[in-house]
């Protein structure tokens, strides 16, 4: 299952629906389901409202949607932007996105030690991605100190 899939299927769990209003609510779900089923002009037109005020959700489905250019312009900056609202807003699918994105220098320059903590910050959400990420990274020593024992956990 691709990341979007997976940004996608967390949103049902993971998309605080609660703390939005019923309209803001039926926004998100409209958009959700015109992006999980390829309509990306109405996913962005519901979603991009409700990512400029904070739904985590939102704002990790436009991530994806600016990495992948999917109904937007390919965009690494807009998708590092809104991927890392995301992560700092605790989704945590976008949390690995982070991660993956600076381990492999995504819309930003590499840095280990940041993809470490973002993988870290999923794993403990439950994305299994993320310790295996961690694992790869101190089993083959990627801009962290190479260390098998942790490389196992």
């Amino acid at each position: 299952m691709s990341i979007f899939s997976r940004l996608l299927v967390s949103t049902l769990i993971t998309a605080s629906l609660s703390t939005l209003s019923v309209r803001a609510k039926a926004d998100f779900l409209t958009g959700r389901d015109a992006a999980i089923h390829g309509d990306y002009a109405t996913a962005y037109n519901e979603l991009l409202p409700l990512a400029e005020n904070g739904h985590a959700a939102s704002e990790g489905i436009l991530g994806a949607m600016y990495r992948d250019g999917l109904g937007v312009e390919r965009s690494l900056p807009k998708a590092f932007f809104w991927t890392s609202q995301a992560a700092q807003h605790g989704q945590p699918v976008a949390e690995f996105e982070l991660g993956r994105m600076y381990e492999l220098g995504i819309g930003v320059e590499t840095n280990a030690a940041r993809a470490l903590e973002w993988y870290s910050k999923s794993a403990a959400q439950g994305i299994v991605d993320g310790k295996v990420n961690i694992g790869f990274m101190y089993l083959k020593g990627a801009g962290i100190r190479q260390d098998y024992d942790k490389a196992r956990v």
